[in-house]
């Protein structure tokens, strides 16, 4: 099989392939100026099958095998032809080109693709006044048909022109649409990025009121603590206000028992009496110390729970005070807060520890000793 259709290739032909190749137009003496023409059209017609021959082989391999012998035979005689021979030149030439266009002919019918057929100048001088209509019926060749088919093509192309702009209008009108999707869609996303963004300031002040809130909780537990050790105090400095004066009153008590009955015989009494006041002064001043003591740091905290109590007031509104300041200029608001923050504690002086008080205590015992 493969033999048989190397031996129908067309470049095989002797012929053919030196026609192609230009060496072979017999003597351009003895043709005329339309025989010329016609061989033209011929070779570029053949240089183009002899590039593409199998394809013409497998799509009209009868026709391309009769007609490639014909070809060849008129090209031999075309080569021998010499001025006053029986064979015409013109007729010749017709024939070569007839016999080109029935393979290009049958090929477009066979594989539909006629517009690589129109390409071919050979095309347009049949269809022209280049061969008669009565020597093409002379050959049997429909040209009619080739024309109808032509023309046949022309009205699918513009049919297909139609569809194509009807196509590209639809998606003219899907992309307008689409892009009025887009607009639509990028608004709605606009309109919940600034829903977002609302959302996530709300969020932002609702966590500082939190924190504001957890500050206020911790400032209201030292608060509730600083009372607790407030009250603790107060009963301690009742206490030693007791003792303190349980001495003094046990004193005023025995002197006055003593001094109301003179000759009661209370004599040892008194000297008792009189020996004990130089302790007990002592004692009295060393309690009232611890007494002072106790009331400094009474004093002390609620000085603290004072200002605890200011800076768990200042909790509720110190975020809108703060945004409010942004915007003023900042001497204006500077007696206001040296006012608001400014602590309301009195001024007592430092409170004494009780190693102060130890020490005191052994400087005036030292003092008793002298």
């Amino acid at each position: 099989m493969k033999n048989k259709e190397n031996e129908m290739l067309i470049s095989t032909d002797e012929n053919i392939r030196k026609f192609a190749d230009g060496e072979i137009l017999g003597q351009k003496d003895a043709f005329s100026e339309s025989v010329q023409v016609r061989l033209r059209l011929s070779k570029s017609a053949i240089m183009y099958i002899l590039r593409n021959e199998k394809e013409y082989i497998s799509n009209c391999a009868i026709t391309f095998e009769y007609n490639t012998s014909m070809i060849s035979a008129c090209i031999e005689k075309l080569q021998r032809t010499k001025p006053g021979d029986w064979d015409d030149p013109e007729d010749l030439a017709s024939n070569l080109i007839v016999a080109i266009f029935q393979m290009i002919y049958e090929k477009a019918i066979v594989t539909g693709n006629w517009e690589s057929s129109y390409e071919f100048p050979i095309i347009d001088f049949i269809l022209g006044p280049g061969i008669s209509q009565t020597e093409l019926e002379r050959r049997q060749f429909p040209l009619w048909a080739f024309s109808f088919q032509k023309d046949l093509n022309k009205s699918e192309a513009k049919k297909n022109l139609l569809e194509l702009q009807a196509t590209i209008a639809r998606i003219d009108a899907l992309n307008k649409e689409h892009n009025m999707k887009t607009k639509e869609w990028k608004k709605t996303i606009e309109d919940w990025d600034e829903r977002l963004k609302e959302y996530q300031e709300s969020l932002s002040n609702m966590a500082g009121q939190y924190n504001f809130v957890g500050l206020a909780k911790a400032f209201k537990e030292l608060i509730e603590k600083k009372k607790r050790e407030s009250f603790l105090a107060r009963l301690y400095l009742i206490a030693m206000a007791v003792i303190i004066l349980l001495p003094l009153a046990a004193s005023i008590y025995v002197s006055y028992l003593i001094w109301a009955d003179a000759n009661a015989g209370m004599d040892p009494m008194k000297n008792k009496l009189l020996l004990g006041l130089p302790v007990l002064i002592p004692l009295e001043i060393v309690l009232i110390y611890f007494f002072r003591i106790i009331l400094k740091e009474q004093l002390s905290l609620k000085a603290q729970i004072l200002q605890l109590e200011l800076r768990y007031s200042v909790c509720a509104f110190i975020e809108g005070y703060a945004k409010f300041a942004e915007g003023m200029a900042k001497d204006k608001l500077d007696r206001f807060e040296t006012l608001i923050f400014s602590g309301i504690t009195p001024d007592p002086t430092a409170v004494p520890s009780t190693f102060d008080g130890m020490e005191q205590l052994a400087g005036l015992i030292q003092k008793f000793q002298k």
